[in-house]
């Protein structure tokens, strides 16, 4: 299950989206033990500028669209790209169903 507070995400070099992705059990239930690696892949005018899980212990790198879950969860921090349009960010891992969500990006404007 993928969650971000953002719908829309603006082309500011500072703009970021925070998604987190949640392995939960087929009740929607978060499962706190799993560490499946999770596979983020993006389509649309946006970019994948790191992923985290929290973990003092990882030596996984932060540039990357891959990330082992802890006590169930991990994140990806998107940034958008030139252009509008809609972002398309998915997360699959091995044996589970994919997670999707979509956020939004507006035209940019003269001042950004």
């Amino acid at each position: 299950m993928l969650a971000t507070p953002r719908k829309k995400l603006g082309t500011n070099w500072d703009t970021l989206a925070l998604v987190t992705a949640t392995l939960v059990d087929k009740k929607g239930v978060r499962v706190p033990g799993a560490e499946d690696l999770i596979t983020f892949n993006i389509s649309g005018p946006g970019k994948i500028t790191a992923v985290n899980n929290g973990g003092n212990a990882s030596h996984e790198p932060f540039q990357a669209n891959k990330r082992g879950a802890i006590q169930g969860r991990c994140v990806a921090f998107i940034r958008a790209g030139p252009g509008s349009g809609t972002i398309v960010l998915t997360a699959s891992a091995p044996g589970l169903m994919d997670g999707s969500l979509s956020i939004r990006t507006p035209p940019s404007s003269p001042r950004e």
